[in-house]
């Protein structure tokens, strides 16, 4: 017996047909970038579920902000990581040392001025960073930001990544003023500029 198919379940399959030769086409011309990528040695290969597929040189992974959309998919990801009270903190600790996601060395860095105490890997971060950086590849930074201002250098990162390394840092810190120095009474002071500021992207966590 012959089955009369409607004109109307005839469009939908010609729109379900089309969607699906355009998902075919979109995932192999991502599998022949990624493919492209993966042979340039240069390059560093990236997959997340929310900030996308990054196949690109450090160089133009820097200086393009996390928009709020995606700052706030990182504090959401420290949360389940690290436990609501280190999320909170680092978006303290970020918006203090970032003038709040705007300064010219986060802009550079992707994170909350890390120092890069020496040139070479682990750069000083022997003890916090040096472990987790070996068991997250993906989490290590991509080069060294040298302020001329005050000759300070700092560790570049990408992406989710240069925050994630301060939620990082923070767990391993006995005191939240140690990520910024080693002196009780500057961690003292310190802590003091942390309490006085407010989160937006960690709000609902306090």
């Amino acid at each position: 017996m012959k089955v009369k198919i409607s004109n109307k379940v005839k469009i939908i399959l010609f729109i379900v047909s089309i969607i699906v030769v355009i998902l075919i086409i979109v995932e192999v011309n991502k599998y022949l970038r990624m493919k492209k990528l993966r042979n340039n040695t240069n390059t560093i290969i990236h997959n997340d579920p929310v900030f996308g597929d990054y196949g690109e040189t450090p160089e133009n992974l820097l200086n393009v902000p996390l928009t709020d959309t995606q700052l706030i998919m990182v504090f959401v990801i420290i949360a389940r990581d690290y436990g609501p009270e280190i999320a909170v903190l680092t978006e303290k600790v970020m918006r203090l040392e970032t003038a709040h996601f705007t300064s010219p060395i986060y802009l550079k860095t992707g994170s909350g001025n890390i120092t890069a105490f020496n040139n070479e890997y682990p750069y000083g971060w022997t003890y916090e960073l040096k472990p987790f950086w070996e068991e997250n590849e993906e989490m290590k930074p991509v080069g060294i930001f040298e302020n001329v201002n005050n000759n300070w250098k700092y560790l570049q990162f990408y992406g989710k990544t240069g925050i994630i390394n301060v939620a990082e840092i923070l767990k391993k810190k006995s005191t939240p003023g140690a990520y910024f120095s080693t002196d009780p009474d500057l961690q003292i002071e310190y802590e003091q500029r942390l309490e006085n500021i407010d989160v937006v992207f960690t709000a609902s966590l306090q």
